[in-house]
């Protein structure tokens, strides 16, 4: 299919996974939000999303149900914020480790 056709009424820009490492989601101030993307196959599917402000600019992440399951308890906790760690680049080997933290930014267990 060509470009223009692939392209057509598909959002590309708000896309993407967390960058490999370290990122905080501050629960104060992080922008949750869902959205529909349709896959190659024509199947419409609903993506967790989160909006952080990075380096002084706004960067909007698909955020996986294990963070959000993360997200999830660090709110019942009252939690300040929780800690995401990606290693991996691809969807076979891309893990995340997560861990809510406190006000302080420690974990609490």
């Amino acid at each position: 299919m060509d470009a223009k056709k692939f392209t057509a009424g598909k959002d590309f820009s708000t896309s993407k996974g967390f960058p490999v490492g370290r990122t905080v989601i501050d629960l104060e101030t992080a922008d949750f939000g869902s959205k529909d993307f349709t896959e190659d196959n024509g199947v419409i599917k609903t993506v967790n999303q989160v909006t952080l402000m990075v380096a002084g600019k706004k960067e909007t992440y698909n955020v996986p149900l294990s963070v959000m399951k993360k997200v999830q308890e660090a709110v019942e906790k009252r939690a300040a914020g929780v800690e995401v760690n990606r290693q991996g680049t691809t969807k076979t080997d891309t893990k995340y480790v997560t861990y809510v933290l406190d006000q302080a930014g420690k974990i609490i267990n």
